[in-house]
C-alpha cells in the first residue's frame, strides 16, 4: 500500500547517468548551427556554453542513449538542468530509424534560471524489438547550461489512495504566496496576519472554498491546499483537477500544472477537466495547490479522471493505405478539367464593376478558385537541380489533378529565398531561380500564385530563423509602428522579387498575370491581438508604442477639456506621459480602450498605405490585399479603405495551447451546433464591390466532426460568392510520405481529401448558386468610434443572415480602397445590434431596426419574405435552429445537427447519428449510416446527377493516428500516435434515382482515383441501391465510383 513501509530506490536504467565516465554510453549530436557551442564533462555534469546570439533550430543539440523498453510499462525519466537563462528542454522516446516518431514520450519543459529537477512519467509504446532513442533535446536552452543526474526507472503506477486522507486548507492567504516543498505551520494572509490551516477531507471530490469563506468572495482572494503523502518508490499518480476558477499545482516544490492564464475553461468542474500525472518521489511528497476564485464561485476539485481513450487498429478503426496520393489522369477523381491551362492567357485577375473577380480578357465569367497553402516535401529542398525541376512539374500536375488553381506562398517564401546566404537581406540566387521555376511550372498547369511578402523569416539571415519566429508578434507590431528594421526588410523583399526577371516565364514578376494577389504581411493583426507578451518581453517595442500612443492623445486632446472618463483613467498623469491601456479583460469598455482602438485603426491604414507605396513602386498593377485575421469591426473599416481584396484566415477548432502537440485541447462539438460560427465570423467581414478570399482555413483534426468542413465552407462560400478558398495546409503530395495526421494535415487525411474534392464540385465548379439578394450591415461613423464598437465583432444573431442570403458590411461614409466598386444595391440594410438611434444619412436604404436598437432575426426573415427576397416556402426558423438559403439549395439544422445540399449536379448531407428516418435529398436518399458522416454524390459526366454516367460517391467519417491517446472526453491530446492513419468504419446505404440505374457499377477507389474493388449494387424501377460496410473493404477509403457500364 502507498504510504506503508520504507521507500526503496529503483534501478537506474541509464548508463553513465552521472557522466562519471565522460560521454560513454551517450551520443552527443551537434549540427552545424551549434558548432560554436562548447561542451565538456566536468564534476559529473555535462556542461554546455551557448554563446549569446546563437540561433539554433529545433534539433541542433541532442543527447541520445538507446534503450529497448518494455511495451506498455510505465517509466520515470528525471534529470537536473542548471542554467543562467530561461529556456526549454525537450525529451522524447522515439524510433531510432525514420520516421523517428515518438513512441510514448514527447514533452517540452520550460526551465528558469537556477536549478530545475525535470521529471516525467510515460508508458512506452515499443513498436519493435530494437533499441530506440531516448533523446534529450537542448536546442532551446541558452547561456551556461549544466546537465546532471539523469535517471530512467521502472515506475509504479499509484492510485488516488496514495494521497493523504486530509488536506491542509489555508484560506484567504496573500495571492502572491509561493508554493514550496515544505508544509508550513501557517501562511501570510491577505490582511497581513498569519493564516493557520484547517484539516479537511474532500466531499465527493470537492472542497467548497466559498462556503468556508466569511463575507463576500472577491477575485483577489487565494487559498492554498496541501496534501502530504508517502510513496514506496518512484512512480506516476494520475489525478484529475478542476478549480473555480484559477489554480496552480506544485509537487515537491516543482511547478506541475497551471490554469492561471486561461482559467478552468470548462464549466463542468470535474476531474476530467484537467487530468494531470504527478511524478512522485520515493518517500515523502508534498502536493500544493493554489486556487483563486472566479466571478461566480470558489472551489477545488480533485479525483480520478475517466481513463484516456487509446485508438488502435481494429474492426472499427481501419488502417488506410495512402502510399500513392497523386491522382491518376482520367480517373473519377481527376479534376484537371476545372483548371484551364496555362495561367495568364486571359490577362490579369481584376475587379468587375459589380465587385466580381474576373479575368481582364473574360469579364463575363466570375471566378471561383480553389487554392492551397503548403509546399509538398521533396520539391524545393532536393539538392539535384534536374530532380528539382522534374519534381516542380510533378507538383504542379498533381495540384491541377486535385482541382487547385491557386497556390499561396506562405511560411516558406521569405525563409527559403535566403537559405544558404550569409547575412540579412541576401536572397540566394539559386533559391530565387528555383522559385522562378516553380512559378513557371505552376503557370503551365493553369495555377496562379498568391504571393505573401512577409511571413515569419522576413528575409533575415538563416541563423535568425528561430529568433524571428519566436518574435513574430513583436515584428508585426513594429511594422505598424514604422519599425526601421521591419520596413527595410519588407522593402528589400518586395522590390527584389517583384523587380526580378523570371527567365522561364520571360516576364518580371511584377508583370506576370500569374501573380494574382500580393499580400503584405500574413496575420499582421496579431501584433495587436497578442500585445501583452510583446510588451512584456520587448521593451523597445513597448517604448515605441508608448510614444505613438502619447502622440495620439496629445494631438487629440492637448489644450482641451478632457472627457471625464479619460481624466479619471489617467488618474492625474499628463497626456505626454499617459500609461498604455489595460489590454486584459478588465480594460474592455474603458475610454482608453476605445481610444486605443482608434489609434490602432489609424496605424493600420498608415501601414497599409506605406506597403502599397512600396509594392506599387515596383510597377506591379495586380490585386493587393492585407489584414487577414481579425474579425473586429474596426479592422473591417480599415479594409474598406485599404484593401482591394478582402482576405481572411479562419479555423474550426484550432487547437488551444499550440498546434496540436500533447497537452493541446480541441473541443468536440459539431460546427453546425453553433450555426457554423467560425464561418459566419469570416463572412461578416465581406465587403461588397470587391473580391473576398479565404487565405487559410481548415476544420481541424481531432474534432470528430471534421467531415463537415467540405460542406460547410464550400457550400456557404458559394452562396456568398467568395472568390477563392485556400486550404491550410499541404493537400498535395508527390512522393511517399508518412501516413500521419496532424491538426492541419490535408494530403494524409482521408477526411480532408474527401472534403476538398467535394469543395471543388460545390464551390469551384459552381454547383451551389450564389445568393439571389444581399443584406448589408451599415456601420455609421459615430457608432464605430464610440463605446468600444471597433473592438467588437458583428453580432452572432445578425451574422446568421449569411446562412440565408448574401451578407456584407459597409462603411459608406469612408473613402473606399482604390479600384473597388459599390456593388449591387442591397435588398435590405441593418444597423449593428444595440444601435438604437442614428441620424438620417443619404446612404441608408430600407434600414431595419427596432426602436431600442435590438435586432430580431425572426423579424428580419419575415421582412425578407414580405419583400420577396425570400420565397414564402423558405423553411428558415431561427427559434428551431433551421436556416435555409434563398436558393433553397442549402439547409442547416443546428439542433440535430445536420446539413443538406441539393443541387442538380451534387447532393450531400452531413449528419450525426440519430433517428431512423431516411434523409431524402433530391435524386439521392440516404437510408442509413451507423456512424456520423458526410455522404455526398457528385456528377462527373453530364449536367445532372440522375443522368450522369460517372458519379463520385463520398462516405467520410473520422480519422485518428494509430495509438493516439486522447483524454476521456477526447478534448485533450495525450499522445499523437504514429503511422498509419486509421479511418473509422461505417455501415451506410443510399438510394439513387437514375435513368440507367440497372447499368450502374460500383467501385471503391484509392486516393489516386484508381479502382480497388468492385462492389455490389442493386437496381429496381430506376432506383439504384448501394449498401456498403466499409469494415469489409479490402482497402478503406472515403471515395467510391458509380459508373454506367
Amino acid at each position: 500500500l502507498a504510504g506503508a513501509g520504507r521507500a526503496v530506490a529503483a534501478e537506474n536504467l541509464i548508463v553513465n547517468g552521472d557522466f562519471r565516465d565522460g560521454l560513454k554510453g551517450w551520443n552527443l549530436g551537434k549540427k552545424a548551427p551549434a558548432a560554436a557551442v562548447r561542451h565538456e564533462v566536468r564534476d559529473g555534469r555535462l556542461v554546455l556554453d551557448i554563446p549569446p546570439g546563437t540561433i539554433l533550430d529545433s534539433a541542433d543539440i541532442l543527447l541520445i542513449q538507446r534503450h529497448a523498453l518494455l511495451n506498455d510499462k510505465c517509466y520515470q525519466l528525471s534529470y537536473t538542468v542548471e542554467t543562467d537563462q530561461p529556456g526549454t528542454t525537450r525529451h522524447i522516446y522515439q524510433l531510432s530509424a525514420a520516421p523517428h516518431s515518438a513512441i510514448g514520450l514527447a514533452e517540452n519543459v520550460d526551465v528558469q534560471p537556477g536549478r530545475t529537477r525535470v521529471k516525467t512519467s510515460f508508458v512506452a509504446s515499443q513498436e519493435n524489438d530494437q533499441p530506440n532513442n531516448l533523446t534529450l533535446n537542448f536546442s532551446k536552452l541558452k547561456g551556461h547550461v549544466e546537465i546532471s543526474d539523469i535517471r530512467l526507472e521502472l515506475a509504479r503506477e499509484y492510485s488516488i489512495a496514495a494521497l493523504g486522507s486530509e488536506w491542509l486548507v489555508f484560506l484567504d492567504v496573500a495571492p502572491e504566496t509561493a508554493l514550496s516543498a515544505e508544509t508550513p505551520a501557517s501562511l501570510p494572509g491577505r490582511s497581513g496576519a498569519a493564516v493557520a490551516p484547517r484539516r479537511l477531507a474532500l466531499q465527493d471530490g470537492v472542497i467548497d472554498l466559498a462556503a468556508l469563506a466569511t463575507g463576500t468572495v472577491s477575485e483577489k482572494q487565494a487559498a492554498v491546499l496541501i496534501n502530504e503523502f508517502t510513496c514506496e518508490s518512484p512512480g506516476a499518480l494520475a489525478l484529475g483537477f478542476a478549480a473555480d476558477w484559477w489554480m496552480e499545482i506544485v509537487l515537491n516544490g516543482q511547478p506541475v500544472y497551471s490554469t492561471l492564464d486561461k482559467g478552468n475553461r470548462s464549466g463542468g468542474f470535474t476531474p476530467d477537466d484537467h487530468p494531470v500525472t504527478l511524478n512522485v518521489d520515493s518517500g515523502r511528497n508534498v502536493l500544493a495547490v493554489k486556487v483563486l476564485p472566479g466571478s461566480k464561485g470558489w472551489r477545488f476539485v480533485c479525483g480520478v479522471p475517466k481513463p484516456p481513450i487509446k485508438y488502435v487498429a481494429n474492426e472499427e478503426w481501419l488502417p488506410v493505405s495512402m502510399s500513392d496520393l497523386v491522382v491518376k489522369a482520367d480517373t473519377a477523381l481527376d479534376l484537371s478539367a476545372q483548371v484551364a491551362a496555362p495561367a495568364g492567357t486571359l490577362g490579369r485577375m481584376t475587379i468587375r464593376d459589380d465587385g466580381e473577380l474576373v479575368f481582364a480578357d473574360d469579364p463575363a465569367t466570375p471566378l471561383r478558385i480553389l487554392g492551397f497553402n503548403g509546399m509538398p516535401a521533396g520539391v524545393l529542398n532536393v539538392e539535384d537541380d534536374e530532380l528539382f525541376r522534374a519534381r516542380a512539374h510533378d507538383f504542379a500536375r498533381a495540384a491541377r489533378r486535385q482541382g487547385y488553381r491557386l497556390f499561396r506562398f506562405h511560411g516558406i517564401f521569405d525563409r527559403s529565398l535566403c537559405e544558404g546566404s550569409d547575412g540579412p537581406m541576401q536572397i540566394n540566387p539559386r533559391q530565387l531561380d528555383r522559385w522562378d521555376y516553380i512559378v513557371h511550372a505552376l503557370k503551365q498547369e493553369g495555377i496562379y500564385c498568391h504571393m505573401v511578402i512577409f511571413s515569419f523569416s522576413l528575409y533575415d539571415a538563416p541563423q535568425n530563423r528561430s529568433k524571428n519566429f519566436e518574435g513574430r508578434d513583436m515584428h508585426k507590431l513594429m511594422m505598424y509602428l514604422g519599425g526601421a528594421w521591419q520596413r527595410r526588410h519588407f522593402q528589400y523583399g518586395a522590390e527584389s522579387v517583384l523587380n526580378h526577371y523570371n527567365p522561364y516565364t520571360k516576364l518580371h514578376w511584377r508583370d506576370d498575370p500569374a501573380i494574382a494577389f500580393v499580400e503584405y504581411y500574413n496575420e499582421q493583426e496579431l501584433g495587436f491581438e497578442r500585445i501583452g507578451p510583446v510588451l512584456e518581453n520587448y521593451p523597445d517595442a513597448k517604448a515605441a508604442l508608448e510614444r505613438r500612443w502619447r502622440e495620439w492623445l496629445v494631438a487629440r486632446y492637448d489644450g482641451k477639456e478632457l472627457p471625464p472618463a479619460l481624466a479619471g483613467e489617467l488618474a492625474g498623469a499628463p497626456l505626454a506621459a499617459a500609461p498604455l491601456p489595460n489590454f486584459g479583460y478588465r480594460g474592455r469598455g474603458t475610454f482608453m480602450a476605445n481610444e486605443f482602438s482608434l489609434l490602432r485603426m489609424a496605424l493600420s491604414k498608415e501601414c497599409a498605405a506605406w506597403c502599397e507605396g512600396v509594392v506599387r513602386g515596383t510597377g506591379y498593377s495586380g490585386l493587393l490585399t492585407q489584414y487577414n485575421v481579425s474579425k473586429k469591426i474596426g479592422d473591417s473599416a480599415v479594409r474598406w479603405e485599404s484593401s482591394q481584396v478582402v482576405e481572411m484566415n479562419t479555423y474550426y477548432q484550432h487547437p488551444a495551447g499550440g498546434w496540436g502537440a500533447p497537452g493541446c485541447t480541441v473541443n468536440q462539438a459539431s460546427s453546425l451546433a453553433d450555426a457554423a460560427n467560425y464561418w459566419r465570423n469570416t463572412a461578416s467581414s465581406r465587403i461588397a464591390g470587391r473580391p473576398f478570399i479565404v487565405s487559410e482555413y481548415n476544420h481541424c483534426y481531432w474534432n470528430p466532426y471534421q467531415y463537415e468542413g467540405g460542406m460547410v465552407f464550400a457550400a456557404y462560400a458559394a452562396l456568398q460568392g467568395f472568390h477563392a478558398l485556400e486550404i491550410h495546409s499541404g493537400p498535395v503530395a508527390i512522393i511517399p510520405v508518412r501516413s500521419y495526421v496532424g491538426s492541419f494535415s490535408c494530403h494524409s487525411s482521408p477526411v480532408v481529401r474527401a472534403s476538398q474534392f467535394l469543395s471543388a464540385c460545390l464551390y469551384q465548379r459552381g454547383d451551389v448558386s450564389k445568393a439571389r439578394q444581399r443584406v448589408e450591415l451599415v456601420v455609421p461613423e459615430e457608432v464605430l468610434v464610440a463605446n468600444d464598437v471597433a473592438n467588437g465583432a458583428v453580432s452572432a444573431e445578425q451574422s446568421r443572415l449569411a446562412l440565408i442570403t448574401g451578407f456584407t458590411i459597409a462603411f459608406p461614409w469612408a473613402r473606399p480602397a482604390a479600384k473597388t466598386f459599390p456593388g449591387e444595391t442591397p435588398v435590405m440594410q441593418i444597423l449593428p445590434a444595440g444601435v438604437a438611434a442614428v441620424d438620417a444619412h443619404d446612404w441608408f436604404i430600407n434600414v431595419v431596426e427596432s426602436k431600442d436598437g435590438s435586432f430580431s432575426l425572426a423579424e428580419a426573415i419575415a421582412t425578407l419574405k414580405k419583400r420577396g427576397a425570400l420565397p414564402a416556402n423558405n423553411v428558415s426558423d431561427h427559434e428551431a435552429g433551421i436556416y435555409q438559403s434563398d436558393s433553397g439549395e442549402i439547409t442547416m439544422y443546428t439542433q440535430d445537427p445536420r446539413m443538406t445540399v441539393v443541387t442538380p449536379r451534387s447532393e450531400a448531407v452531413s449528419m450525426d447519428v440519430g433517428g431512423t428516418d431516411p434523409v431524402v435529398l433530391g435524386a439521392m436518399t440516404v437510408l442509413k449510416s451507423s456512424v456520423p458522416a458526410c455522404i455526398a454524390a457528385c456528377a462527373m459526366r453530364g449536367d445532372e446527377l440522375a443522368v450522369s454516367e460517372r458519379i463520385v460517391l463520398i462516405y467520410s467519417t473520422s480519422v485518428v493516428n494509430n495509438k493516439t491517446i486522447l483524454g476521456p472526453d477526447r478534448r485533450l491530446m495525450i499522445n499523437g500516435g504514429s503511422s498509419p492513419v486509421l479511418l473509422q468504419a461505417g455501415d451506410f446505404a443510399v438510394q439513387l434515382r437514375h435513368q440507367r440505374a440497372e447499368r450502374l457499377a460500383l467501385y471503391a477507389l484509392g486516393f489516386d482515383g484508381q479502382r480497388l474493388q468492385k462492389l455490389p449494387v442493386s437496381a429496381q424501377a430506376g432506383v439504384a441501391t448501394v449498401a456498403v460496410n466499409t469494415a469489409t473493404l479490402e482497402s478503406p477509403t472515403t471515395f467510391f465510383e458509380l459508373v454506367v457500364e
